[in-house]
Protein backbone atom coordinates (compact mmCIF):
# COMPACT_ATOMS: atom_id res chain seq x y z
CA UNK A 1 0.00 0.00 0.00
CA UNK A 2 1.40 3.42 -0.97
CA UNK A 3 2.12 6.02 1.69
CA UNK A 4 -0.93 8.16 2.24
CA UNK A 5 -0.41 11.92 2.41
CA UNK A 6 -1.83 13.37 5.63
CA UNK A 7 -3.04 16.96 5.37
CA UNK A 8 -3.94 17.66 9.02
CA UNK A 9 -3.13 16.36 12.46
CA UNK A 10 -1.85 17.08 15.96
CA UNK A 11 1.52 18.78 16.33
CA UNK A 12 2.33 16.51 19.28
CA UNK A 13 2.06 13.50 16.94
CA UNK A 14 4.85 14.78 14.65
CA UNK A 15 8.36 13.37 15.19
CA UNK A 16 10.29 15.27 17.84
CA UNK A 17 13.94 16.00 18.41
CA UNK A 18 15.33 16.86 21.83
CA UNK A 19 18.11 19.31 21.07
CA UNK A 20 21.54 18.14 22.25
CA UNK A 21 23.03 20.51 24.82
CA UNK A 22 19.61 22.09 25.31
CA UNK A 23 18.08 20.37 28.30
CA UNK A 24 14.33 20.79 28.14
CA UNK A 25 14.00 21.99 24.52
CA UNK A 26 12.05 19.90 22.05
CA UNK A 27 11.55 20.69 18.35
CA UNK A 28 9.00 19.37 15.84
CA UNK A 29 8.91 20.31 12.14
CA UNK A 30 5.34 21.30 11.26
CA UNK A 31 5.99 22.51 7.69
CA UNK A 32 9.18 22.60 5.62
CA UNK A 33 10.82 21.33 2.44
CA UNK A 34 9.76 17.74 3.24
CA UNK A 35 6.32 18.80 4.50
CA UNK A 36 4.46 21.07 2.05
CA UNK A 37 6.63 24.25 2.26
CA UNK A 38 9.74 24.42 0.10
CA UNK A 39 11.27 27.77 1.06
CA UNK A 40 10.42 28.08 4.76
CA UNK A 41 10.34 25.84 7.81
CA UNK A 42 7.78 26.15 10.61
CA UNK A 43 9.15 24.55 13.77
CA UNK A 44 7.26 24.00 17.01
CA UNK A 45 9.52 24.46 20.03
CA UNK A 46 8.64 23.53 23.60
CA UNK A 47 10.83 24.81 26.44
CA UNK A 48 10.45 23.10 29.82
CA UNK A 49 12.18 23.48 33.19
CA UNK A 50 15.05 25.97 33.07
CA UNK A 51 15.34 25.68 29.30
CA UNK A 52 16.46 28.76 27.41
CA UNK A 53 17.95 29.52 24.02
CA UNK A 54 20.99 31.72 24.77
CA UNK A 55 21.77 34.99 23.03
CA UNK A 56 22.90 34.35 19.44
CA UNK A 57 22.28 35.68 15.92
CA UNK A 58 21.78 34.46 12.35
CA UNK A 59 21.61 35.81 8.81
CA UNK A 60 17.87 35.10 8.59
CA UNK A 61 14.72 36.40 10.33
CA UNK A 62 12.43 34.53 12.75
CA UNK A 63 8.62 34.82 12.85
CA UNK A 64 7.22 33.56 16.16
CA UNK A 65 3.68 32.72 17.35
CA UNK A 66 3.20 31.64 20.98
CA UNK A 67 0.79 28.75 21.57
CA UNK A 68 1.05 28.25 25.34
CA UNK A 69 3.05 29.14 28.42
CA UNK A 70 4.90 32.33 29.22
CA UNK A 71 8.37 33.53 28.42
CA UNK A 72 10.55 36.30 27.13
CA UNK A 73 12.29 37.06 23.89
CA UNK A 74 15.28 39.36 23.82
CA UNK A 75 16.07 41.19 20.58
CA UNK A 76 19.28 43.19 20.86
CA UNK A 77 18.94 45.11 24.16
CA UNK A 78 15.14 44.91 24.47
CA UNK A 79 13.15 42.18 26.24
CA UNK A 80 9.54 41.45 25.32
CA UNK A 81 7.04 39.26 27.18
CA UNK A 82 5.62 36.15 25.51
CA UNK A 83 2.26 34.58 26.35
CA UNK A 84 -0.43 32.65 24.45
CA UNK A 85 -1.40 34.33 21.17
CA UNK A 86 1.57 36.75 21.29
CA UNK A 87 3.84 37.13 18.28
CA UNK A 88 7.46 38.21 17.90
CA UNK A 89 9.70 39.11 14.99
CA UNK A 90 13.50 38.76 15.11
CA UNK A 91 15.13 40.57 12.18
CA UNK A 92 18.07 38.97 10.40
CA UNK A 93 21.40 39.69 12.05
CA UNK A 94 19.97 40.79 15.41
CA UNK A 95 21.16 39.08 18.62
CA UNK A 96 18.24 37.27 20.27
CA UNK A 97 17.32 34.73 22.93
CA UNK A 98 14.22 32.94 24.23
CA UNK A 99 13.43 31.82 27.76
CA UNK A 100 10.53 30.26 29.61
CA UNK A 101 9.09 31.88 32.74
CA UNK A 102 6.41 30.53 35.03
CA UNK A 103 5.50 26.90 35.60
CA UNK A 104 3.95 25.87 32.29
CA UNK A 105 6.10 24.84 29.30
CA UNK A 106 6.55 27.58 26.69
CA UNK A 107 5.42 26.35 23.27
CA UNK A 108 5.78 28.46 20.14
CA UNK A 109 5.91 28.19 16.36
CA UNK A 110 9.06 29.70 14.86
CA UNK A 111 9.19 30.19 11.08
CA UNK A 112 12.52 30.69 9.31
CA UNK A 113 13.75 30.39 5.72
CA UNK A 114 14.55 26.69 5.25
CA UNK A 115 18.32 27.29 5.35
CA UNK A 116 17.72 28.68 8.85
CA UNK A 117 16.47 25.41 10.33
CA UNK A 118 19.60 24.85 12.41
CA UNK A 119 20.05 23.87 16.03
CA UNK A 120 20.30 26.91 18.32
CA UNK A 121 23.68 27.18 20.05
CA UNK A 122 24.07 25.26 23.29
CA UNK A 123 25.94 28.19 24.79
CA UNK A 124 26.58 31.78 23.88
CA UNK A 125 29.47 32.16 21.53
CA UNK A 126 32.15 34.68 22.38
CA UNK A 127 32.23 35.86 18.77
CA UNK A 128 28.46 36.56 18.75
CA UNK A 129 27.63 34.11 15.97
CA UNK A 130 25.45 31.01 16.11
CA UNK A 131 28.26 28.43 16.11
CA UNK A 132 27.80 27.60 19.80
CA UNK A 133 31.56 27.80 20.39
Amino acid sequence: MADQVVYAGKIKDLPSVTLQGHGGIEKRIVFGPERFWENYTARCFTLEGDAAVPLHQHDWPHYVFVLSGEGRVRVEDEEYPLAPLFWAHVPAGKPHSFERVGEEPLTFICIVPSEGDVTPPASSCSCGCDCGG
